[in-house]
């Protein structure tokens, strides 16, 4: 965080204000491909929307808004979100430029609307009677709100009602008179900055999984202590050197830090059945990574990994599973299930049942899941009446243990959604680590499923689990990668980095790879690096292209350690 003296006199005492940072783009200057404001939404209707190099108050751009409809009863909005952790028990100022040509009724002004985490509205002022009216050249308009410490959500913006064209430019904002810096303005890191940030710096030699010299590497024995669960993210499951990067650091983890248990964000029975070819040497390792279900193991770098394993194996006393813990798929846990119980009618019966019922939670238009009350209450009673029947069955006990794992699979199928997913993930993370109380585990997955944030994976494993998980996020500058989009399964370009995310600033250390000590930052409880890692932006693509790669995340939440690689190219997809 940048200090800045403000001198303020208020009854005779003087304060020191000290400025807070975030990525708000408030005075529109940086646009997406589209050429609209990054980290602005629009109220759609009889409006148009559009970016003004011309008519601007301040910078090079400003925000147009023009009437389409004769109808004058209707309004236009453009808004945004403030970061919470900035504004909550705050008095929030919010000001901002506003011109208008309107001939009739038309009026414009400020808004704002804080709500809790059920999404139930706290607060909310739109300026009804304060408004400016009819034609008028460059005004200040402001609005003044406080912020319930049970905020969850902020949101402000600006709203135009009626027939004309309405200018929206430079807005600002301040928390308790201490003004809220927009890090759009901030063109670079200073050299203080700099110096500063490169001791929670490690820079890192190659991403080469292949090279013999790994003393770049030991410093993860002393940053990550001893977890029983270690999470490796990506912020694109197409990145070649991210892929080639987590290989090279799981390869090291395994040989000097006792991990034991690899785990993908893949189908759990056909990831286990990787470890028939890694520790028994049957069948072929491709084969079995196509078995998986997901294009994105399908690749040179995941290849080039599970041949080590095997390699690895032959000559340890100590094998190294190859697991999975995803549930998106019922037919691999069914067919198990049927295989088991080949020889009673009864149970088979039962399963014959459930194969039809658990496809009907799946909206084949949408390809969603959706979860439908009757079916799943069916889907439930036949499961339950299987249970009791293998209560009668005399099946030893590791039978017995995946038998139930594939039955709760099918369980987690009738609930499955984007909000369930990474509880059911998390469960099974668990089931494994249970079943495994010595071993140590390294998981690999997507930065969205790993980071600590509400609802999300590693939220469900940092709660359960505490000091025993520790989460790494991986960021790239620029380059390609390999996602599904308008060509099909290809490689795309990435988005460049704007100013304002993770990926701008760190590109500035000017070091091809490095791990951020983010855990240390925070413990350092260091003022004038907290905006760069708590109000930015990162890359967030998934296995999707998108021409908006970037959302707003607080690391400093999310990760323990976030791993940078300035330049990436498309995984390699088998054939």
């Amino acid at each position: 965080m940048i200090l800045r003296k403000y001198l303020l006199v208020i009854a005779l005492c003087f304060f020191h204000s000290i400025s807070a940072q975030s990525f708000l783009n408030l005075d529109f200057e940086e646009t997406n491909i589209n050429n609209l404001p990054l980290k602005w939404d629009f109220k759609k209707g009889g409006y148009s929307y559009q970016i003004d190099n011309i008519t601007r108050f301040s910078g090079n751009k400003s925000m147009q808004i023009i009437s389409s409809s004769a109808n004058t009863s209707d309004s236009a909005s453009i808004y945004t979100l403030l970061p919470v952790h900035l504004l909550r028990g705050k008095e929030l100022h919010l000001t901002a430029k506003i011109k208008v040509q309107s001939q009739q009724s038309g009026n414009a002004g400020l808004w704002i609307k804080v709500s809790d985490a059920k999404k139930s509205v706290i607060s909310f002022d739109n300026m009804k009677d304060k408004r400016i009216q009819g034609t008028t050249e460059w005004k200040e308009i402001s609005l003044t709100m406080k912020i319930s410490p049970n905020a969850d959500k902020i949101v402000v913006g600006g709203l135009f009602e009626g027939e004309g064209i309405v200018w929206f430019d430079d807005f600002k904002l301040s928390a308790d008179l201490k003004p809220v810096e927009d890090v759009s303005k901030k063109e670079k890191l200073s050299q203080e900055e700099i110096t500063l940030l490169k001791k929670y710096i490690y820079p890192l030699k190659t991403y080469d999984p292949d090279t013999n010299n790994t003393h770049d590497l030991e410093i993860l024995n002393k940053l990550i202590g001893d977890p029983k669960v270690l999470a490796l993210g990506e912020s694109t499951h197409g990145s070649s050197e991210i892929f080639k990067m987590k290989d090279r650091i799981i390869r090291y983890l395994i040989q000097y830090n006792n991990f034991n248990i690899f785990s993908i964000e893949a189908r759990m029975p056909e990831s286990y059945q990787v470890s028939n070819y890694t520790i028994k040497g049957k069948g072929a390792a491709k084969d079995y990574l196509r078995a998986m279900g997901f294009w994105t193991w399908n690749t040179h770098e995941v290849l080039a990994m599970t041949e080590w394993m095997k390699k690895y194996n032959e000559t340890s006393s100590c094998k190294i599973l190859f697991t999975g813990f995803d549930m998106q798929d019922f037919y691999t846990p069914l067919n198990e299930l049927k295989i088991n119980f080949k020889d009673n009618p009864s149970i088979l019966e039962k399963l014959d049942k459930l194969g039809p019922l658990l496809a009907n939670f799946k909206d084949k238009k949408k390809g969603d899941r959706i979860v439908d009350t009757e079916k799943k209450g069916i889907v439930v009673s036949i499961i339950t009446d299987i249970k009791n029947d293998i209560n009668k069955e005399k099946i030893g006990n590791d039978n017995l243990i995946w038998i139930n794992q594939y039955l709760r699979l099918l369980e987690q199928n009738t609930e499955l959604n984007s909000f369930t997913r990474d509880k059911f993930m998390a469960e099974n993370v668990l089931w494994i680590k249970n079943h495994n109380q010595d071993s140590k585990i390294i998981l690999w997955a997507h930065n969205t499923h790993v980071n600590k944030a509400p609802i999300r994976m590693g939220k469900y494993l940092s709660d359960q689990l505490g000091k025993d998980y520790t989460t790494i996020g991986f960021a790239f500058h620029s380059g390609q990668y390999t996602a599904v989009g308008e060509n099909g399964l290809t490689a795309y370009n990435a988005q460049e980095p704007y100013i304002g995310t993770y990926e701008y600033f760190l590109n500035s250390i000017n070091e091809p790879y490095f791990i951020l000590d983010i855990k240390k930052i925070k413990e350092d409880n260091n003022d004038k690096l907290k905006w760069l890692i708590e109000g930015l932006d990162l890359r967030f693509t998934g296995s999707k292209n998108h021409p908006d790669e970037f959302m707003h995340k607080n690391i400093s939440e999310h990760f323990d350690y976030l791993i940078f690689i300035n330049k990436s190219t498309a995984s390699v997809l088998l054939k």
